[in-house]
């Protein structure tokens, strides 16, 4: 009989918590943080195993994560190399990202944050070649800032998966809210980019992204 590839103990029973379903808030529990979390089944999915183990271990210490990755490629591309619907892309999210900048943050939504556990995350949008839109939300004290800049603290979504997600926040924003079978769709298409590499960047990071996103989305 082969030996097998045996899971250490101690990363099986990571692997077990991190696989924890959390299913998405309903619409009136919302708020501005809407606590949306990335319900992995990996027992039922090996393939969102393998994207959790490339995101949160591999690609750190090989330096193909985010951060590492756009170091290579953060030159903005010109527009006749960019695909027609970035400009749109960039609006939109100009516009999510607008809706919290310098918002003020009750003592509720701090506590949120706190189990979060990410108040300072980047959003860039880069295929293998350039980067076109680099956003940096984080929490300075009780208000949520906006600027340019890239942190290690990074998610990268490719361009396509950009303009899929501003066409599906647009659409579930027009009544100016969310219901829960939106966030759930919301929550599965996270799921298939994650675990197809179109999304990346440690779990964390990409539910932070998203909840800033679908926060600015929503009524003030």
């Amino acid at each position: 009989m082969g030996r097998g590839i045996r899971t250490p103990s101690w990363l099986l029973a990571l692997l077990l918590i991190s696989a924890t379903a959390v299913t998405p808030v309903l619409a009136e529990e919302q708020g501005f943080f809407g606590k949306l979390r990335l319900a992995m089944n990996y027992l039922k999915d090996p393939g969102l195993l393998i994207a959790y183990i490339k995101n949160e271990f591999i690609n750190p210490i090989l330096h193909k994560d985010p951060y590492s990755r756009w170091k290579q490629v953060h030159l903005i591309s010109d527009d006749d190399d960019e695909p027609s619907y970035m400009n749109k892309v960039r609006e939109r999210l100009n516009y999510y990202f607008s809706r919290v900048n310098n918002y003020n943050l009750t003592i509720d939504q701090l506590a949120v944050l706190d189990e979060i556990g990410v108040k300072d995350v980047t959003l860039v949008v880069m295929d293998d070649e350039h980067t076109y839109y680099v956003k940096h939300v984080y929490v300075s004290g009780t208000v949520v800032k906006v600027d340019g800049r890239a942190t290690p603290n990074m998610v990268a979504i490719t361009p396509r998966a950009a303009y899929e997600l501003v066409l599906m926040l647009d659409e579930y924003f027009e009544d100016g809210n969310l219901d829960s079978r939106e966030l759930k769709n919301l929550g599965n298409w996270g799921l298939q980019k994650y675990k197809n590499g179109e999304i990346s960047g440690r779990k964390s990071h990409v539910e932070a992204i998203l909840n800033f996103l679908l926060s600015g989305g929503g009524e003030s």
